[in-house]
């Protein structure tokens, strides 16, 4: 009988079989509904979901016009063309982390105009890669969107859900909205599945995590997640996260004072950035080293970290990243009275910063060139980078760069107006009691 030959069958591929028919008869689920069967018992069919009577499959089938016995050649025909999609679309992947993003967004165009339903989350998301190399934003949300729409099924393993969130809050923190890049990555965690594909994006979501709380300057919070990290760091496949770890890590240590493990740790990720030839995190860690020599007072090695990180800037696929350095060079020749070189230094990281809108690392850059002017005793002109960072800070919602702004903005007015030096100086009172 044929409920026997479908019994024998996983109801998975049987269901594709169904599903790929339907469509390229173009029925919808509507069409093939009566009496005896409902759009939603077709829908489960479809899916596979094993709790469907196998009669009702037989029902679905003789309507739609499918012969039991050819099920296993329709199957295994299916599963060839399902398998060519899939190394495709893995193919399709590697471009786009290439770089090579148009030709990858005309060959996904390609395979999401065929008919192509289980693909649709990995499809989408792919999407969203592509856009999001191209720092189109709002395209990029909203094929991540899609995808996480067409991935959030019980029976759904491809961790495409918690890979998207993870996009999503690469794509608010790129655009300064690091609250709602935390708020996407808890989403991504939540979403993960031990169990499923794409297992790797559990370390890259916690360690992303860190970063966006680094930078909120909620320290405790990373610092106990790098812990956590670190003790399975043998386990961790991704090589970026493990560099990503090395340069959290010797950051925390760094702002913990703890400036002999900072160097340790930045060195030790140097070298496996270095033999791997990950540039971005080469330059990422050589930065790390020179700040904490900087807070060393070691300026010489300062100095040697951070153009060393500058020199692999041309290699780099992220060019945001140099702004801090170029600041924290004018720090470093503002401290030794080369005021002219400072500031040239400066203004070189708010250049790139304007032009990559990075708003984080801007304010910080304006905040270290009034900084220079008031060590100058040019007061009036520090006003000037100094409230366009204290605007970036409020509106970021960055505590600790407003603090620093309205304190330095306090210095600049106090001998230049009495009563804006108040101003300034109330608005410094009224944060320091909210924080109390």
């Amino acid at each position: 009988m044929k409920w026997r030959v479908i019994k024998m069958l996983d109801p998975n591929k049987v269901g594709e079989v169904i599903r790929k028919t339907r469509k390229e008869k173009g029925l919808r689920l509507e069409d093939l509904s009566d009496d005896q069967i409902s759009p939603a018992t077709i829908s489960n069919i479809e899916r596979g979901i094993p709790h469907v009577k196998a009669d009702k499959t037989v029902y679905l089938m003789d309507k739609i016009g499918i012969d039991s016995e050819d099920l296993p050649n329709l199957i295994e025909t299916y599963q060839v063309e399902r398998s060519e999609t899939e190394i495709r679309l893995k193919a399709i992947e590697c471009m786009i982390d290439a770089g090579k993003t148009k030709e990858a967004l005309d060959q996904l165009k390609e395979i999401r105009e065929s008919d192509h339903d289980p693909f649709g989350p990995t499809i989408y998301f792919l999407e969203g890669k592509g856009r999001q190399r191209e720092n189109n934003w709002p395209k990029a949300e909203r094929a991540y969107f899609t995808a996480i729409q067409l991935a959030s099924k019980p029976e759904d393993r491809s961790n495409i859900e918690a890979a998207s969130f993870n996009e999503l809050g690469r794509c608010a923190f790129f655009q300064n909205r690091l609250d709602q890049a935390i708020d996407f990555t808890e989403s991504g965690l939540d979403a993960f599945n031990d169990k499923g594909d794409r297992t790797y994006y559990k370390h890259i979501l916690l360690a992303n995590k860190t970063t966006y709380l680094e930078k909120l300057g909620r320290l405790e919070e990373a610092n106990r997640i790098i812990h956590e990290m670190w003790e399975d760091i043998e386990t961790i496949k991704s090589l970026p996260v493990v560099l990503l770890l090395y340069k959290i890590r010797s950051n925390l240590y760094r702002k913990s004072k703890m400036y002999d493990d900072a160097v340790q740790c930045a060195l030790e990720g140097i070298e496996l950035a270095r033999i791997n030839g990950d540039y971005d995190r080469t330059f990422d860690l050589w930065a790390v080293l020179g700040n904490t020599y900087l807070m060393c007072r070691k300026a010489d090695l300062a100095k040697t970290a951070f153009y060393t990180a500058l020199s692999l800037a041309h290699s780099m696929q992220v060019k945001n990243t140099t702004v801090n350095v170029y600041a924290q060079l004018g720090a470093l020749y503002m401290e030794e009275g080369q005021y002219l070189r400072a500031e040239a230094e400066i203004q070189k990281g708010i250049e790139i910063a304007r032009e990559v809108r990075d708003h984080i690392s801007l304010s910080n850059a304006l905040i270290v060139l009034g900084e220079c002017f008031i060590a100058q005793g040019k007061n009036k002109e520090a006003i000037y980078p100094l409230e366009e960072a204290l605007e970036i800070s409020k509106k970021l919602k960055l505590e600790n760069q407003e603090t620093r702004t309205l304190l330095l903005l306090s210095q600049a007015w106090e001998p230049l107006d009495e009563k804006k030096f108040t101003e300034y100086v109330r608005q410094l009172y009224k944060i320091e009691v909210d924080i109390v």
